[in-house]
């Protein structure tokens, strides 16, 4: 009898406990609409003066939009997100910023590779608002164009672009 209410208390205290693990985890689906194309050198500083040739390469791709869907544990930190961008589904993962929840994918599948795409990063602010997509193409030797539903933040967008941390 004792061994039962010790299985049920135990249950029960499990029960709670991964109930509050699950309320601390946020999903959702986001769509945006890529109308932003600038140019970085592959340090990740901009290069504003090849943005109408990136805006000319890729004008295709001018209103695209990229599906995102995430699933992130406020509590744990573990995380997981996807891209839809050309039909085309790719798995991104956590790039362990502190400023935003930002996802990168690791290469690009074939079917998006022969359009040139080199990279697809996602972003959430902490509130889980303000999201941005950044796929990044080619554009010549030493520069790269970057289409995005909106303009990045220097800063920001050099910190995704290079994944390492920028001193404010």
């Amino acid at each position: 009898m004792r061994t039962r209410r010790l299985l049920a208390s135990s249950l029960v205290f499990f029960s709670l406990a991964s109930g509050a693990a699950f309320a601390q985890e946020k999903h959702g689906t986001v769509t945006v609409k890529l109308t932003t194309a600038q140019a970085y050198q592959e340090n990740g500083t901009r290069a504003p003066d090849k943005d109408a040739a990136c805006m000319t390469k890729y004008k295709a791709y001018r209103g695209a939009a990229v599906t995102d869907t995430y699933k992130i544990n406020t509590k744990t930190l573990i995380m997981s997100a996807s891209a839809k961008f050309h039909g085309v589904t790719t798995q991104l993962y956590p790039m362990g910023l502190s400023g935003s929840y930002s996802f990168i994918s690791d290469g690009v599948p074939p079917q998006l590779a022969k359009l040139g795409v080199m990279q697809i990063i996602f972003q959430l602010n902490k509130q889980f608002a303000n999201p941005k997509n950044m796929i990044m193409f080619p554009l010549e030797t030493g520069f790269n164009c970057v289409l995005s539903n909106g303009a990045l933040d220097a800063a920001a967008a050099k910190e995704a672009l290079t994944g390492k941390p920028i001193k404010h």
